[in-house]
């Protein structure tokens, strides 16, 4: 059908043409030029086949309606023909691209005030261009129980608590046949055809959104998100199976339960994490100084062991343990003495006889028990 109108456009182009060569007289003069009737009609009619001329890009459906009939579906890139006559021919051109929407809207179209305080700045109860109130739904009740995998439902656990939650959602679909597409969402123009689309989904996900959000609480919306973007995908390829389109991605957004819970949560997490970070210093202090004091221990053991290795070797070569015994509490002595006072006891050689010989004196003056007392007392 198309190639025929097309036919009968460039016969109808001819015809007048030639009508006007025999049925005018010689023309006119202008710019001291004659120009015929037949010469002007031929440039008018060459002028309106250019004008007929459109082009399909590669990432465009381009289709051709005449009296809102579709004729041609342009399906290859290039250019084609579509006579210019407003009203009774029109060409629609719909991108091949995918197209998304978020809803309810860009986060920064979002209006997150609190209505009350929102509507009394407004005099006619309307946001102004560009700004859209969020999607609010009430998640389920708080859970009790089991929960799965060993864990219980703890009536603590803020996220276990019913509450009205902010939510987002977007689409992602592609236009396959763009008569059917058309034909079944309406409009006169593109733009309205889209728009049309836009409400038809978000009706559809705020539907899905309720039915879903509602039945869990705020642990379950955030654990089962898939589930839920999988329930939001079927009942939008089951609103857009007749559209001559594909939905390719679906999917909810992080919801939001307002920044004073997001705050008090972080600040949940925070004291926790202080608290353990707490408990991991101690822990650690304990145990530094519980080997601090271990490795003194030891090392002590060690001192005196080899002290006695060495008093025992020293004696063995005929050297008199009290001697060096003198000697090192003389080192241990001249390390924080007065020098004065040093220098007035002989230097370090007398500090080392006056120990040993005080160390001597004490030996001699121990007294050793005698024969009566260690003989369990005998009577005279």
């Amino acid at each position: 059908m198309y190639w025929t109108f097309v036919i009968i456009y460039l016969v109808l182009m001819l015809t007048v043409v030639i009508v006007i060569r025999f049925s005018t007289g010689p023309g006119v003069e202008h710019f001291g030029l004659q120009w015929s009737w037949s010469g002007l009609a031929t440039i008018l009619a060459l002028l309106h086949i250019f004008a007929s001329i459109k082009t399909r890009s590669v990432d465009e459906h381009v289709g051709v309606t005449i009296f809102e009939m579709p004729v041609l579906e342009k399906r290859s890139p290039g250019p084609f023909l579509a006579p210019y006559f407003p009203g009774m021919v029109k060409v629609w051109r719909i991108t091949q691209n995918v197209l998304q929407n978020q809803f309810p809207g860009e986060p920064e179209q979002i209006e997150w005030r609190d209505e009350k305080e929102v509507l009394n700045e407004l005099k006619d109860g309307k946001l102004p261009d560009g700004k859209v109130w969020p999607i609010r739904v009430p998640t389920g009740p708080a859970r009790e129980g089991d929960r799965g995998n060993g864990l219980k439902w703890s009536n603590d656990d803020p996220f276990n608590v019913q509450m009205v939650i902010s939510a987002s959602f977007y689409t992602r679909y592609r236009v396959k046949n763009l008569f059917q597409f058309l034909m079944v969402v309406g409009g006169d123009t593109e733009k309205e055809a889209l728009e049309r689309v836009v409400k038809q989904l978000r009706d559809s996900g705020e539907r899905v959104l309720l039915n879903e959000l509602s039945s869990r609480n705020l642990a379950l919306v955030i654990e089962e998100t898939s589930k839920i973007n999988q329930s939001m995908k079927d009942a939008f390829d089951k609103l857009t199976e007749t559209w001559g389109a594909d939905i390719v991605e679906v999917g909810v957004l992080m919801p939001s339960p307002g920044h004073e819970f997001n705050m008090a949560v972080r600040e949940i997490g925070q004291t926790k994490a202080r608290a353990q970070q707490t408990r991991i210093t101690a822990a650690a202090e304990e145990y530094r100084l519980t080997q601090e004091g271990t490795g003194r221990g030891n090392a002590n053991e060690q001192e005196i062991a080899g002290r006695i290795r060495g008093l025992t070797e020293a004696n063995k070569a005929g050297i008199d343990p009290v001697v060096i015994i003198a000697a090192t509490a003389a080192q241990d002595i001249a390390k924080n003495a007065n020098y004065a006072y040093f220098g007035e006891l002989g230097g370090l050689g007398g500090i080392t006889d006056a120990i040993a010989k005080t160390l001597k004196q004490g030996g001699s003056n121990t007294q050793k028990p005698s024969p009566a007392s260690t003989t369990g007392g005998e009577s005279q």
